[in-house]
C-alpha cells in the first residue's frame, strides 16, 4: 500500500470507521453526556446555597470529563486487540498516516467540545443558581471556576487524553485499566517530585509545605504562620514550561503512530 496521506482515501476511512465502530462510539458518548447533564444542571432548582450541589461540579468534570472523555479515547485503537480484528484492520486499504488521523480526528471531534460542554454548562448554570438567589435574598454565591484553573484542567485533560490514546494501541488486552492505572501512577510521581522540587529551592523547612500545582510557580504555605510565599519562575523558563504540555501531547501522538507502524507490520 502507498503509504502516503490522500484526502479522498481519508474520508472513506472515517466513513468505514463510523459504520463500523459508530455504534461502540453512540453507546459510549450517550451516558457521558446524560450523567454530565444529571451531575451540572441539579445546582439550578436550588433556593438556598448548597455546598453539595455546587460539589457536583468537581464531580461532574472528574467523573464525566475526565474519566469519560478518555473512556472514549481508549476506543480509538481496540480492533487491534484481538488477533482476527487486527488481520482485518491491516488489510483496509489505506495508509497508515491515514488509519492514525482517522482516529486521531474522531477522537479530537468528541473530547474537545465535551470539555466545551463542560465550561459552558459550569458557567450558565452557576449564572442561572446566582441569579436565583439573588431574586430570593440570598447572599451567599456559587463560585466559578477560575480561568488559570480551566487552563490547567484542559492540559491535564489533554495529556491524560494522549496518554490513553497511546495506551490504546500499545496494549493488547485491558488497554483502557492499565492504562489508567499508569496514569495515577506518573500523575503521583509528578506530584512528589513537585513537592520535593519545592522544598529544595527553599531549603528544605522544617514547617510543611502545601504546593499547589494549579498556580505558575509554587504557593508555599508554612504552617506557623499560615502565609503565602510564591516562588516564580523565570519569564524564559516560564515561557518553556507553558510550551511543555503541547510538545508532550504531540509527542505522546508521534509514539502512537509510531507504534501502529509496529503493528502494522
Amino acid at each position: 500500500m502507498n503509504q502516503t496521506f490522500n484526502l479522498h482515501r481519508f474520508g472513506l476511512m472515517v466513513r468505514l470507521e463510523l459504520a463500523e465502530k459508530g455504534q461502540s462510539y453512540l453507546l459510549s458518548i450517550l451516558p457521558i453526556l446524560l450523567f454530565l447533564f444529571a451531575m451540572m444542571v441539579p445546582i439550578t432548582f436550588s433556593k438556598e446555597y448548597n455546598s453539595n450541589l455546587e460539589g457536583l461540579h468537581p464531580a461532574a468534570l472528574l467523573l464525566s470529563v475526565f474519566l469519560g472523555g478518555s473512556f472514549y479515547t481508549s476506543l480509538a485503537f481496540n480492533q487491534y486487540g484481538a488477533p482476527a480484528n487486527a488481520i482485518s484492520e491491516v488489510m483496509i486499504p489505506a495508509s497508515r498516516l491515514e488509519k492514525f488521523f482517522c482516529a486521531w480526528f474522531l477522537n479530537l471531534l468528541f473530547i474537545i467540545p465535551l470539555f466545551g460542554l463542560f465550561i459552558l454548562l459550569s458557567d450558565w448554570t452557576t449564572n442561572f443558581a446566582n441569579h436565583r438567589l439573588s431574586q430570593l435574598g440570598i447572599r451567599e454565591q456559587y463560585v466559578m471556576l477560575p480561568a488559570e484553573m480551566r487552563n490547567t484542567y484542559f492540559l491535564f485533560y489533554i495529556i491524560i487524553n494522549g496518554l490513553v490514546f497511546l495506551g490504546s494501541i500499545y496494549f493488547k488486552e485491558s488497554a483502557y485499566l492499565k492504562t489508567l492505572g499508569l496514569t495515577i501512577a506518573l500523575f503521583i510521581v509528578l506530584l512528589v517530585g513537585n513537592q520535593w522540587f519545592a522544598r529544595y529551592l527553599t531549603s528544605f523547612p522544617k514547617n510543611s509545605l502545601h504546593i499547589s500545582p494549579f498556580e505558575p510557580g509554587w504557593q508555599i504555605v508554612l504552617e506557623e504562620s499560615s502565609t503565602y510565599h510564591n516562588i516564580m519562575l523565570a519569564p524564559a523558563m516560564q515561557t518553556y514550561v507553558n510550551f511543555l504540555p503541547f510538545l508532550v501531547l504531540v509527542a505522546l501522538w508521534y509514539i502512537t503512530y509510531i507504534r501502529l507502524t509496529e503493528r502494522e507490520i
